[in-house]
């Protein structure tokens, strides 16, 4: 196989669209061809990406008919066609799967790099205002450590920890406020691998009416009450 001919079917091979001894016969070309090995390796990494980066669903009836049908690939008729001339089209519909997946991703990238530009501008805001109040956080049972740092209107808070114990797989923290008349979740979070966290609170009371703030492992998505002793805490 040339080099260019390589190069043409790199594509078809990272999807899955070429035949077994066209795919060989790839593989061996690109044995001593550093420029395809980096390539197939490059594809491979973006299909990679895609599988971890986009949540599977249920596809509509018909879906795969259409995208087929779009992409001009011919369906299945009673009459027996040779495999070969439909490679093409069978790439050309694989591409614009993967088109369709990489769009999904971006979009769902974009979203979530959006929300986190907006929660770290609250955060810097908040923690530029002047008469901020600081709150210790520690703990009896660990070296985690943090800080939350309340608005002066007190209906802001931003929480920073450190050293937080990693959690298993299917667990996660969870905030609580304590006040005389109950406890409320300010919700849940996960710190980073090295234990460190930062979370920006806005309950729907204010802060100064609650005594206490405590954070306990709970299972992913949160408890009605606390389930686990507290990891760490303290007193507004």
């Amino acid at each position: 196989m040339t080099h260019s001919r390589s190069e043409e079917n790199i594509q078809a091979l990272v999807l899955g669209a070429l035949d077994g001894p066209e795919a060989d016969e790839l593989l061996r070309h690109a044995a001593d061809c550093e420029s395809c090995r980096a390539e197939i390796a490059a594809y491979r990494r973006t299909a990679d990406a895609l599988n971890l980066g986009v949540e599977e669903t249920d596809l509509p009836l018909g879906y795969t008919s259409r995208l087929l049908h779009g992409a001009g690939v011919p369906l299945a008729t009673t009459s027996r066609r040779p495999a070969r001339p439909l490679l093409p089209w069978l790439a050309a519909a694989a591409c614009l799967m993967l088109a369709l997946a990489l769009g999904a991703w971006a979009w769902r990238l974009d979203s979530t790099l959006s929300a986190h530009r907006r929660e770290n501008a609250a955060v810097a805001q908040l923690m530029a205002e002047p008469g901020t109040t600081e709150i210790l956080l520690t703990s009896d049972t660990s070296a985690a450590h943090g800080r939350l740092y309340v608005s002066t209107d007190r209906r802001r808070g931003v929480l920073v920890f450190g050293d937080l114990p990693q959690l298993p797989r299917g667990r996660e923290y969870q905030i609580w406020l304590n006040a005389p008349s109950g406890r409320v979740s300010a919700g849940t979070f996960t710190p980073q691998p090295g234990g460190d966290a930062s979370v920006y609170l806005q309950p729907s009371r204010s802060l100064g009416e609650y005594m206490t703030i405590g954070i306990t492992a709970e299972p992913a998505g949160g408890s009605d009450g606390p389930t686990s002793p507290r990891v760490a805490g303290g007193r507004f």
